[in-house]
Parts: structure tokens; C-alpha cells; sequence
């Protein structure tokens, strides 16, 4: 479960020329802590692997000689590259069963299965605002969805789970997640079923 205590994404402004972000890059990634919790370097969706220089330090990144997934913001003028930010996003395991099933609506912006095959990304539009009490967090999820399951004819079926918690729905933000799925043969489909604010919606990604 991921708790959303801010569900924005913002981008560095971009310049023409040849500025300081000419060469504005932002690729989803896995990237790797060193000892003294610093991110070293990252491997894209392609399966590419990028040095960072200087290496980086996101304030939510925190352990060391972890693999964290993000969204990279950066230089793409050789290798090393110079990062200019790192986003969080979230990884959801599909859970058996779950304590709460929540379905409140969100907006599906995209899904899509990563070039390498590792992870099932989706892109939502979550309604935010101020709450009135610091305790109150959206949340998001995703379980195994027995109404669609149906391993013997390759489909991995999931659902996501959603629950606003008495946040706010003053304005639209764009938030990611992704949904391991490297342990499926390549083939296997991945049947998403999602509640929005046009009813519901089934996406289904032949990995």
C-alpha cells in the first residue's frame, strides 16, 4: 500500500537552446544506493544502465544498498549523466487478500508494461487538497481479483484499490505506480480492473 501524503510530480522548467536543460531526459528507472545512502546509478526500462554524476541524494531515499524505483529527471549528453531529480514511485505487489477494499474513483490516465518487462506502470490523476486532519491519507493498492483470475489461460488479474480517507477533492494530480510482474512468463497477460470517475474500466497489457 502506498500512503499519499503529496501526489505530485513536477518537471524542471525547460529551456531552447543549448541551456541547462537542453537535454532534458525523463526516463522511469531503478536506482541503486550506495553504503552511504546515496543513488549511484540506475538501470531504465530499457534495461540501460546510467552512472550519476554527481550521485544524488532524494530526501525520501533512505536506506542504504537499496534498489528504489523513480522517476528520473535528467541530462541525456553521455554517461554519466547529471540528474537534476528523482520522484518517487511507488511499487505494489498485488496482495491475496487485503484487510480493506476500498474502490473510491480515481482517474486512469495510462497503463503500460515497461520495455523490459519488469513492471506493469500506471499513471493516475488523483483529486488532492489540504485536509483538515494531519491523519487523513489517501491510499492506494492493488490485490489479485478473483472475479478474473484465470491462471491456466495466462491472465494475471488485479485489481486496484483506492480510498480518498477525507481528503479533499479540490484539484487533479498526476501520480505513478508500478506493479512488478517479472516473475510472469513473457505472454501472460495483465488484466487491470480500476474504478473511475466514468465508471469502471478493464486494461488489459500482453506482456
Amino acid at each position: 500500500m502506498a500512503l499519499l501524503s503529496s501526489v505530485s510530480c513536477t518537471n524542471e522548467g525547460y529551456e531552447t537552446g543549448d541551456g541547462k536543460y537542453s537535454y532534458l531526459c525523463t526516463e522511469f528507472v531503478d536506482a541503486y544506493t550506495s553504503a552511504d545512502t546515496l543513488v549511484t546509478r540506475v538501470v531504465t526500462d530499457d534495461d540501460d544502465t546510467l552512472g550519476l554524476l554527481p550521485n544524488i541524494r532524494p530526501s525520501w531515499v533512505t536506506r542504504p544498498d537499496t534498489v528504489y524505483r523513480g522517476l528520473l529527471y535528467y541530462n541525456k549528453v553521455g554517461n554519466p549523466v547529471k540528474a537534476f531529480s528523482l520522484a518517487m514511485v511507488p511499487v505494489l505487489k498485488p496482495a491475496e487478500k487485503v484487510e480493506q477494499v476500498a474502490t473510491d474513483p480515481v482517474g486512469l490516465e495510462s497503463v503500460w508494461a515497461s520495455r523490459n518487462g519488469r513492471y506493469v506502470n500506471i499513471g493516475l490523476l488523483l483529486k488532492t487538497g489540504v485536509p483538515d486532519s494531519v491523519d487523513a491519507r489517501q491510499w492506494i493498492s492493488v490485490m489479485r481479483d478473483g472475479d478474473y483470475v484465470s491462471d491456466q489461460t495466462g491472465v494475471y488479474a488485479i485489481r486496484l484499490l483506492h480510498g480518498q480517507n477525507g481528503v479533499p477533492e479540490y484539484y487533479t494530480s498526476r501520480f505513478f505506480v508500478s506493479i512488478p510482474v517479472d516473475t510472469l512468463p513473457t505472454g501472460h497477460r495483465v488484466r487491470l480492473r480500476v474504478n473511475t470517475y466514468d465508471g469502471e474500466v478493464v486494461r488489459e497489457i500482453i506482456l
